[in-house]
């Protein structure tokens, strides 16, 4: 761990490669929820109020199309595992994926449930904190809740 973080420049483009993997995706669907949004009655309803079509989308059109982008974020999380072992392989970085790859190519069988475990409860605390995050962003789904 020590040797890892003793180069902070050599983690630039690995961290940016395995970042800038997943933005098309999550930008096409911040768009398309926004343009969603932007057609719903409650901003027809400020705008008809007087209100600045900039604060209308930062306070209203903004929390309501982020819910879909954050539920994607939860359960891309353990996806990054995965594509973790294409960056480990082209940057020559020693990680989980690759530790992954080895073990499946010897057949080590603790090393390959530990893994799994580890992506398991990155899938299970990425739902967790997606639900948490929606519960908070959107009021809708608070329902009964006083």
């Amino acid at each position: 761990m020590g040797e890892i973080l003793a180069q902070p420049k050599e983690m630039v483009l690995p961290v940016l490669t395995s970042g800038l993997a997943g933005v098309a995706t999550f930008s096409r669907y911040m768009r398309s929820s926004t343009i969603d949004n932007l057609h719903e009655d409650y901003v027809r309803t400020a705008r008809a109020k007087g209100t600045a079509m900039k604060r209308v989308v930062a306070r209203h059109v903004l929390r309501n199309s982020l819910t879909p982008v954050v539920t994607m974020l939860g359960y891309y999380l353990p996806v990054m595992f995965g594509g973790a072992l294409v960056v480990e392989q082209l940057f020559n970085y020693p990680g989980m994926g690759l530790l992954f790859w080895n073990a499946a190519q010897t057949t080590d069988f603790p090393v390959l449930l530990g893994c799994i475990l580890v992506i398991s409860l990155a899938t299970v605390i990425g739902s967790l904190l997606a639900d948490i995050t929606q519960f908070i962003l959107d009021p809708r789904s608070r329902g009964g809740v006083k």
